[in-house]
């Protein structure tokens, strides 16, 4: 039988204790690869030099990271959120734990499965037609896609770009579906959101 990897240590339990996590081996590979994802410091003109990582984690119907926080029923998709590094998205996840500033270069976006609670998208998870039917689905879509944006912005600036409020606005007008983007009178009655389309064409 050939072993691909060494055994992982018991340690290594909680990956948001990166010396515990990490051996030094792989620190050491960590620390000659991060130069090539960072800028130097006071030159922002090397900027396209480097790489943002995005992680979207959309979790199954009914499924909730913090209707999990009590008995610790948490699915794949939640626990594959906790391991992967950088910074959450505020508020989404009560007591999410921020990782250190090594990587601050890392972004993931937790989404709440259809008929659970999402208050970013002011659903209450009430409705029968959330597990049923997938309602709010296309709020969280538009919201998860908003925040690639907002990433961004955040890494550069420091803040949101958009607000809840204003990703539900423009949730409302941007329609996902690639037939009704190829209709030029629906794009024509839909220039306040233009701008949105064109930011998220640029991300993919």
């Amino acid at each position: 039988m050939t072993r691909i990897c060494q055994p992982v240590p018991t340690s290594a339990i909680n990956p948001c204790d990166y010396f515990n996590f990490f051996s030094e081996e792989e620190d050491r590979i960590i620390a000659r690869m991060e130069p090539r994802q960072l800028p130097p410091p006071g030159r922002p003109a090397t900027s396209c030099d480097f790489n943002l990582f995005f992680g979207f984690f959309f979790d199954g119907t009914r499924n909730n990271y913090n209707q999990c926080t009590e008995n610790e029923a948490y699915s794949n998709v939640a626990r594959l959120y906790d391991c992967y590094p950088g910074q959450g998205v505020p508020e989404v996840i009560k007591h999410d734990p921020p990782w250190n500033n090594d990587y601050r270069h890392f972004f993931k976006v937790y989404v709440p499965g259809v008929g659970s609670p999402f208050p970013e998208v002011f659903d209450e998870g009430k409705s029968m037609w959330g597990a049923a039917a997938g309602a709010a689905g296309h709020e969280r879509l538009a919201w998860a896609l908003m925040q690639a944006v907002n990433n961004i912005h955040r890494y550069f600036v420091g803040d949101m770009l958009y607000s809840a409020e204003e990703i539900r606005d423009i949730s409302r007008k941007l329609v996902l579906t690639g037939w009704n983007l190829k209709k030029e009178s629906y794009l024509n009655s839909q220039q306040g959101t233009i701008h949105c389309l064109l930011a998220i064409d640029a991300l993919t």
